[in-house]
């Protein structure tokens, strides 16, 4: 008798321990990256200035922390600027926030041509630290740079 009530008391735990379980899947969400931005300045032929700008979303009940985020930036398949900086924000529940960090490189490309812009591609890769999870981007677009 004695090790049928262990056997149902097993059980009841092993059935309320997955039950916590979906619940504790359901409580944690992942936050939402809804904006990857990048917006370069010139500030002397060959140097720069850009913020990268993020817009993350989250979707838990409970306020998440925006923490480092880590980016590299690649222009015509060179790499200007591999670099993190910190955060310390606080994203409410059901909001959404931007990130925003400003960065330095320097860039002139190497391409022959009678133009004094000249238009490239440029890729922004890097991971978002947002609550306790670990967020990817990818940024693509054109950069116009100074003619050596």
């Amino acid at each position: 008798m004695l090790s049928q009530v262990i056997k149902f008391m097993v059980l009841v735990l092993f059935a309320l321990a997955l039950h916590s379980c979906s619940t504790v899947s359901d409580t944690f969400r992942t936050a939402e990256l809804t904006q990857v931005s990048f917006q370069p300045t010139q500030i002397t032929p060959g140097e720069y200035t850009a913020e990268i700008r993020l817009k993350i979303k989250n979707p838990n009940t409970y306020a998440i922390s925006a923490g480092e985020i880590k980016y590299k930036l690649s222009i015509n398949n060179d790499d200007v600027a591999n670099a993190s900086f910190d955060r310390d924000l606080a994203i409410q529940p059901g909001a959404e926030e931007e990130v925003v960090g400003k960065i330095k490189f320097s860039y002139t490309s190497d391409r022959i041509t009678q133009e004094k812009l000249i238009v490239e591609p440029y890729v922004l890769t890097g991971t978002a630290s947002i609550g306790l999870h670990m967020l990817h981007f990818k940024h693509q677009g054109d950069f116009a740079s100074s003619k050596k």
